[in-house]
């Protein structure tokens, strides 16, 4: 989480960040930073780790930021001065690094380590395998290519990701919980069910498995709302798009229009 802030430790290399300064903008960001520091933690497997930095000098914007994580949350600290031992006086009591300028012929800087408790779930650390299967599903169901877009199918367990071509070598050495975008996942049944996100990255590409909608059946579907069934062909999900942009999936169920947009991206309004 590399924060908004008030700036204050880049003044000495570029005196026009001092225009930006202001005293009522910066409490201001202290809200924001809590809100991000939070939402990256939120986002860390167990075992995660978070470095959290900021290029200011306030503490209501650093250390006051990190207390309000590991108060709120079960979040562990981890102390920086074994990683950085060439700057231990910039170490505070707790393992943070305060880098002053004085003290290092620098800019300023702020850093901080946290860990989420736990060790990554097995099944999410699962080897990466080559899927042809997804591979042509995608191929015959939506005429799109991924070697032409220099894209490669890999499926854990049930879940396919997309990662780029020859990136075998370096996905072998990391430990990623998404390793790509989700293109879907299998489900027991064996069919695939393919994700939102698939379809507004490269939904532009789709050459079959698509409708183009006018703009009031656009506002209905991303309301959330049923549209006529007999827009959709028979057969998987059929991506939406409006004026070649992609709005999300739909498909039929008991000859009904099913409406597959997720939930957080429904809007009443549009």
């Amino acid at each position: 989480v590399d924060a908004p802030c008030g700036g204050e430790g880049t003044i000495r290399k570029d005196a026009r960040a001092l225009l930006g300064w202001r005293p009522d903008r910066n409490p201001k960001l202290a809200p924001l930073q809590k809100e991000l520091i939070r939402s990256g933690y939120e986002a860390l497997a167990p075992g995660g780790l978070l470095v959290y930095s900021t290029c200011t000098f306030a503490r209501a914007e650093n250390d006051e930021v990190v207390e309000h994580l590991l108060a709120t949350t079960d979040a562990m600290e981890i102390d920086l001065g074994p990683v950085f031992p060439e700057i231990e006086e910039s170490r505070n009591e707790k393992g943070r690094l305060q880098v002053l300028p004085h003290q290092h012929d620098s800019g300023g800087f702020f850093t901080a380590a946290l860990r989420k408790p736990g060790e990554l779930d097995p099944e999410d650390d699962a080897p990466l395998a080559s899927d042809p299967e997804t591979e042509a599903l995608l191929r015959e169901r939506h005429g799109l290519e991924l070697k032409d877009r220099h894209l490669a199918a890999r499926r854990r367990n049930d879940e396919v990701f997309l990662v780029p071509c020859r990136a075998d070598r370096v996905l072998e050495n990391l430990r990623l919980r998404r390793p790509g975008f989700r293109a879907g996942r299998f489900e027991p049944d064996g069919s695939f069910t393919v994700d939102h996100e698939l379809g507004l990255v490269l939904g532009p590409s789709f050459t079959r498995g698509v409708i183009e909608v006018d703009r009031g059946q656009a506002k209905r579907y991303l309301a959330g709302l049923e549209l006529d069934p007999a827009l959709l062909p028979d057969g998987g999900p059929t991506l939406l798009r409006w004026q070649g942009l992609p709005l999300g999936f739909a498909t039929l169920k008991l000859d009904r229009f099913r409406n597959l947009l997720p939930a957080t991206s429904v809007r009443s309004v549009i």
